[in-house]
């Protein structure tokens, strides 16, 4: 269903002339280990829940590179920060911090600047 839904809406957007980027966004118990084994703990099955390993971007990942679709995981950047600066980002409610949201925003830049995949203007 991924594959189907991803596939039309890249032709509807090749059809105006567009480019399709798709870039991960990582749940804070995906980045912060207190938050994720706070969750283990409170799931039933908690030996089938991998959030270490992230399949669930691995797989995406595969079917954005079947399709020719850039991608960019925000989840590396911000488990480093988050692990190996302390940074604080994510917000008690589990959305980003004015931090994570910095973080997000220096490493999407980076990434399109680095592929080209800006205008002229930047």
């Amino acid at each position: 269903m991924t594959t189907s839904v991803l596939e039309q809406f890249l032709n509807e957007l090749h059809a105006y002339g567009a480019q399709l980027v798709v870039f991960s966004v990582p749940a804070a118990e995906e980045v912060e280990i207190f938050r994720m084994e706070a969750r283990l703990a409170t799931v039933a099955r908690a030996e089938q829940i991998c959030f270490e390993r992230a399949p669930g971007y691995r797989r995406l990942k595969a079917v954005l590179d079947s399709l020719g679709i850039e991608s960019v995981d925000l989840l590396p950047a911000f488990r480093d920060a988050a692990r190996k600066e302390s940074a604080t980002l994510f917000r008690g409610d589990g959305h980003w911090s004015p931090m994570g949201h910095a973080l997000a925003a220096d490493v999407v830049f980076g990434e399109l600047h680095q592929r080209q995949l800006l205008s002229n203007g930047f």
